[in-house]
């Protein structure tokens, strides 16, 4: 099983790579806290999701040059995510933010990984045009991927939860940048 797993995180990284996408970073591992961040001018721009057991996934987030003349002005740490086992939660870069970076512990209580994003802003830019992808599929055996398109930022993160298979679903929000 462990084996079809890797094969899965490979074959999606290639898929990555034949789709344009430049940077990738470390991914994280079953339990252990976890940092990364994407290069200036950057933004995440792919996040892959694979079960590693009924408790934790492994997470790989992959980051690719900002669209058109973006550039970044400041970067802000958020506050943990706050939320018990089952509830739903919505991540949402504030402003015109960007998702740059991501911090994760695994919770050993709540048995569920906790995360602190890093948000950008975009000097003399404004979003417009955001929408929503559908939701991931709440299940074990179903990678979770989600890939920005190459002219929008990723801005939110929604996750909630499916009581019958006792998984999370996600789902994320992608908008265009518009400069003033």
């Amino acid at each position: 099983m462990a084996i079809l797993k890797q094969d899965t995180l490979t074959l999606g990284l290639l898929l990555l790579v034949a789709l344009g996408v430049t940077g990738n970073k470390e991914q994280t591992r079953p339990y252990e806290s976890f940092h990364s961040e994407c290069s200036s001018n950057e933004s995440v721009s792919g996040i892959m999701g694979f079960s590693s057991d009924k408790r934790d996934h492994i997470w790989r987030f992959i980051c690719s040059p900002l669209p058109g003349k973006a550039k970044t002005t400041y970067c802000n740490l958020s506050d943990e995510v706050k939320h018990k086992l089952d509830e739903p939660y919505m991540l949402q870069c504030p402003g015109n933010g960007y998702f740059f970076g991501v911090t994760s512990h695994y919770d050993k209580d709540k048995r569920e990984r906790c995360f602190r994003f890093t948000c950008c802003e975009i000097q003399n830019s404004y979003i417009h045009g955001c929408s929503l992808t559908r939701w991931s599929k709440a299940s074990p055996s179903v990678p979770k991927y989600f890939k920005v398109p190459r002219d929008m930022i990723l801005r939110a993160i929604n996750s909630s939860f499916d009581l019958k298979t006792s998984y999370r679903r996600f789902r994320i929000q992608v908008c265009h940048l518009g400069y003033k």
